[in-house]
């Protein structure tokens, strides 16, 4: 097994290396002059540049709402499907279902439903008399709307990551608890809540980072807009690639982006494996 897996490192290895190539040159799609070596040129314009410290901002926010929303909820349906309820088969069957959904088509449809004059969200509003809101088309509330769509997508996963781990919490723990006179809600925080903290660890792990690489989402909605205010890395490596065929920043913006995902994988693994063994003990 020893050649695959070395020729996986290399399928692996050989793209990086020439994608950190690339974001030390001025190379450019259709050009018809010569690459040139730039060095770290590319790197020091983007530090230079608002819309890049920005979008910096935008992925941190971004990935903080994401967690925020998703956690909290995921635990909650979490504990509901994990009740012993007729209705449990139907409840897990039916959370499922927008993971089933390309995270592209579920956007476009959140689209329409916040348009801010037919959406059917603002519509439900007005019936109990709340105004309507321009969730996607305002600077203020576009970045927001993004990540609740990315939580309707995504919470599920959340939940059946955190559902298993409810499901993994020896009965001799509740049991014991009970006995002592707790409460369920005393049971839960004390003992259940405790066991879950290598799992919320572990959701954590794949939601940030995919939070922080977030495209499809925020593209089908916004495209980085209004105002550039949801116009994360990624959106500006597309456009930097796509749009204005400047490969090599386009590929700068992805190594960077690609250094926080790293950071970020790390801690939260690390601190994973830290609770995972004491969890264990």
């Amino acid at each position: 097994m020893l050649l695959p897996a070395f020729l996986l490192l290399i399928g692996v290895l050989v793209p990086f290396a020439e994608g950190v190539w690339t974001s030390l040159t001025n190379e450019r799609l259709y050009a018809t002059t010569e690459t040139e070596f730039v060095g770290a040129g590319n790197y020091a314009d983007l530090l230079g540049e608002d819309v890049f410290v920005q979008g910096l901002w935008l992925v941190v926010a971004f990935a903080v709402l994401v967690l925020a929303m998703q956690l909290p909820l995921g635990m909650g349906v979490a504990a509901l499907l994990n009740a012993p309820t007729r209705l449990q088969k139907l409840g897990r069957s039916v959370v499922v279902a927008p993971l089933l959904i390309p995270a592209v088509v579920a956007a476009l449809i959140w689209k329409t439903m916040l348009q801010p004059t037919a959406g059917i969200v603002n519509w439900a509003l007005d019936l109990i008399g709340v105004g309507p809101q321009p969730w996607l088309t305002s600077p203020g509330t576009a970045l927001v709307s993004t990540a609740i769509i990315d939580t309707w997508i995504y919470m599920p996963f959340v939940a059946l990551i955190l559902l298993a781990g409810m499901q993994s919490v020896p009965d001799e723990q509740l049991e014991a608890a009970r006995v002592d006179g707790a409460s369920e809600w005393q049971t839960f925080r004390h003992v259940t809540l405790r066991w879950l903290v290598p799992y919320v660890l572990l959701a954590m792990i794949f939601r940030a980072v995919d939070a922080i690489k977030t495209f499809e989402v925020i593209y089908a909605t916004t495209r980085g807009g209004p105002l550039n205010a949801t116009r994360v890395l990624h959106i500006q490596a597309y456009e930097e690639g796509f749009r204005w065929a400047n490969t090599g920043r386009a590929m700068a913006i992805v190594l960077v982006l690609w250094v926080i995902v790293y950071i970020v994988s790390v801690f939260l693994t690390i601190t994973w494996r830290r609770h995972s063994g004491a969890a264990a003990l």
